[in-house]
């Protein structure tokens, strides 16, 4: 009676099969899981760098400092274009900020949770 094993190179061909298949979809994996590592990366250095350019816009701009003034009003001293122009992009900034780390593309930082 002939043992019944892998004799031959056509016998491992189905075994090579499955092990290059199985290892293609593990580097697969792998590479999405790093794909999406960088992508939070790369999403939350682009908002630090909106939020930044923003606040810079505050401090290098002295008519929005008035903005942040607790003592400023509105009644008294009328909101300039400047000024509302500079909320709206911080309320945006924020906006996206919420939808962004809602959608999951980055986690959120560790004292807000």
């Amino acid at each position: 009676m002939a043992s019944m094993g892998f004799t031959s190179w056509a016998d491992w061909l189905p075994l090579l099969g499955t092990g290059a298949a199985t290892a293609a979809l593990v580097f697969a994996g792998l590479g999405f899981v790093l794909d999406v590592r960088a992508r939070r990366a790369t999403n939350l250095m682009r908002l630090s760098e909106r939020h930044s350019n923003l606040w810079e816009r505050l401090y290098t701009d002295a008519r929005l400092a008035w903005v942040l003034d607790p003592e400023a009003d509105p009644a008294r001293t009328p909101v300039t274009t400047e000024e509302e122009l500079f909320m709206i992009f911080v309320f945006l900034h924020m906006s996206t900020t919420y939808h962004v780390i809602k959608a999951g593309l980055f986690e959120k930082p560790d004292r807000w949770r």
